[in-house]
């Protein structure tokens, strides 16, 4: 009506749902204290995460069915969410069940209420306002389960390497086995495939690999406070050379008083190892060739540039600041997908494919959203990516490359 005016607006009233029970269980790690959800849902330090896409999807679809709220979902790669546990305003009094709240998000976040009864492994998550139930499973979905970025991707059916809660960890491929390294309170530990998983002294900044060997640089963290540690260039550090069939270890260089480099980067070229690091604060190359050691000065991105052999034909190669470009196997590169544009990647994961140096058939790269290239099997057969700093996933090709 032309003369109507609204005078006022009533929001409609919504009941709170009753509690959603879910099974509870709390894990002790060398970095923080785990709670696990339904067998695979994790709460911990500041994220919450899942074990992997399915677990993921079965838990969203159960908080959805219980508020009611439709969802439809495709299967990823959890990217997790920023997730804080506190104490609620108001008392909870319930004998044998600690209370905490779960907020969920940043700015456009949500909260739960977390009813844990340690004591009988359950649990009951009670919603905090009824009116963040469509935000709150689009977050959960998104945290938990994914998206899928690409159907005719030519890597697929990502799966999660490191399970253990961490804030940073590193891996590569030793010509097609895959090695890993992750952060403990003062080590590192070292996962390589067919072998017992061990630790190393020091924090792991950087891994290289070829083939039979992995090169890594370990740093002792100067400032450690309960599970908090971190590291300068300053601090002492060490570069050991694994040998992964036999799972000997080398040091082949330390740090000194003149020589540092708590902040490096590693690189194999052939059999070459280069190392970046400084001395006197001037940037220098330190490389290792069959036991012999030399030492320039130079640009690190300049060695690498000129020691990997990228293909002179190709204008659009993958890049980020501590990789020039990445092989995908010895007849395929990554590059940007020219429809993207200036826009080499996106949160998506869209714009990335492998290149066929031999046919020139142009894939997308991934399957699964929000995923970044780390290293390639020998063969291509295999990727390992990242979705953060602390999650790392591997992946193989869907097809046999010709």
């Amino acid at each position: 009506m032309p003369s109507a005016r609204v005078s006022s607006f009533v929001r409609p009233t919504l009941d709170k749902m009753p509690p959603l029970r879910v099974t509870f269980a709390v894990e002790e790690h060398p970095l923080g204290t785990r709670y696990v959800l339904d067998g695979g849902v994790w709460v911990e330090g500041s994220t919450l995460d899942a074990a992997n896409a399915e677990v993921g999807a079965a838990f969203v679809r159960k908080v959805a069915s219980w508020l009611q709220v439709p969802v439809t979902l495709e299967s990823g790669v959890p990217r997790s969410v920023f997730c804080v546990r506190a104490a609620p305003s108001e008392r909870v009094r319930r004998v044998g069940v600690e209370t905490e709240v779960l907020s969920i998000g940043s700015a456009e976040g949500a909260e739960l209420l977390l009813h844990a009864a340690r004591g009988v492994g359950t649990a009951e998550l009670e919603e905090r306002s009824p009116y963040q139930r469509r935000r709150l499973v689009d977050v959960l979905a998104r945290a938990l389960v994914g998206a899928r970025a690409n159907a005719d991707a030519a890597y697929l059916g990502f799966e999660r390497v490191v399970a253990e809660p961490t804030p940073h960890a590193v891996g590569t491929f030793a010509g097609e086995r895959l090695v890993t390294a992750w952060w403990r309170l003062g080590k590192s530990a070292i996962a390589i495939e067919g072998r017992e998983l061990f630790e190393l002294p020091g924090l792991c900044t950087a891994i290289a690999g070829t083939s039979g060997r992995v090169a890594l640089a370990l740093v002792t963290p100067g400032f450690v406070n309960e599970r908090s540690q971190g590291y300068g260039q300053d601090d002492a550090a060490v570069i050991v050379v694994i040998d992964i069939n036999t799972g000997e270890v080398h040091e082949v260089l330390r740090s000194d008083a003149h020589l540092t480099f708590g902040f490096t980067q590693l690189c194999f070229a052939g059999d070459v190892l280069g190392v970046r690091a400084e001395r006197a604060r001037a940037p220098v190359i330190v490389t290792f060739n069959r036991g012999k050691r030399e030492e320039h000065p130079g640009d690190f991105q300049h060695w690498v540039r000129e020691v990997i052999q990228a293909p002179r034909t190709v204008d659009d190669l993958y890049s980020r600041y501590d990789l020039p470009m990445l092989w995908a196997g010895p007849h395929a590169v990554v590059v940007a997908d020219a429809s993207a544009g200036t826009r080499w990647r996106t949160d998506e994961g869209e714009t990335l494919a492998v290149l066929d140096l031999r046919t020139k058939q142009r894939r997308p790269l991934f399957d699964a959203a929000g995923l970044e290239p780390l290293a390639f099997s020998a063969s291509g057969s295999r990727c390992l990516a990242s979705a953060g700093s602390r999650r790392l996933f591997v992946g193989s090709i869907g097809d046999k490359r010709s």
